[in-house]
């Protein structure tokens, strides 16, 4: 038989071959296992991770609302088109054939309606806006703040001239709001929260389902006939674009909107 042989064996650890079968400490131990780790691993990669990644949160931080307008054609889909009705009108025409040339039935009892306004600084443009539609709106709604959209400080123009409007002071629900003045925000932001206080305070009015609630700038008036129209017909649509004769603003011509991104709607109070 052979003789049994003697044999002898290097452990090795696969972890790090240049420590391997040496005494090494716990420290070089786990730096060997990180630079194993890493080993292959492209050390730009890591860079840009690092620091690009933030970059680009912050960014999309900064412009988040610029950069979901440049992605609303991927997420949103194309409102669904109005019903246009052609605006008739002549002051000798019956309230019920205008409602018949309309497609519509004279209501039993005339709707409310409610004007909402968020104001700045309008109040020659606030007063013929509301002589214009005082015969017709049963409460008007202004909401105003110390601020402008853009953060700067003003004066609450209307409360310092509320003797001009004495003339619906029994018609009238009123809110002053503080701006929020946070520097260099986007305007949008704080108009969206002045418009939530203006919502707030149109649930304060007493609004209820089925009144009529015109809600626009300030220099876009709609006629007071067409706000006569509505409010004695007109309930049979949820979605309507109610062409020519509906506004005057500024010079130029507007469409009347009803309900979904218009100027007017039938409130739904939630």
């Amino acid at each position: 038989m052979p003789e049994a042989g003697h044999y002898g064996y290097k452990k090795t650890d696969g972890i790090c071959d240049g420590v391997c079968g040496e005494p090494v400490s716990k420290a070089a131990l786990t730096m060997s296992r990180l630079k194993c780790a890493l080993r292959g691993f492209d050390l730009r990669a890591l860079m840009v991770l690092l620091i690009g990644v933030p970059i680009l949160i912050l960014m999309i931080y900064a412009h988040g609302q610029k950069v979901t307008y440049f992605l609303r054609p991927i997420w949103e889909s194309p409102p669904k088109p109005f019903k246009t009705i052609p605006h008739y009108y002549h002051e000798n025409v019956t309230m019920e054939n205008l409602c018949k040339l309309h497609g519509w039935k004279v209501r039993d009892i005339p709707r409310r309606v409610f004007d909402a306004v968020l104001f700045s600084n309008e109040l020659d443009i606030l007063e013929i806006r509301w002589n214009e539609l005082s015969p017709y709106v049963s409460e008007f709604v202004l909401l105003e703040s110390n601020s402008t959209f853009t953060g700067i400080k003003k004066p609450l123009h209307f409360k310092e001239n509320e003797h001009r409007f004495g003339f619906v002071k029994s018609r009238l629900s009123y809110g002053s709001i503080g701006g929020r003045f946070v520097k260099g925000e986007n305007p949008f932001v704080e108009e969206s929260y002045q418009r939530v206080a203006l919502d707030q305070l149109l649930k304060l009015a007493r609004i209820e389902d089925d009144d009529l609630l015109i809600m626009s700038d300030v220099d876009e008036i709609p006629s007071g006939h067409t706000i006569d129209l509505l409010r004695a017909g007109g309930h049979q649509y949820t979605s309507t674009n109610l062409e020519r004769q509906g506004m005057h603003t500024s010079g130029r011509q507007m469409s009347f909107l009803l309900i979904r991104g218009g100027t007017a709607a039938f409130a739904s109070v939630t």
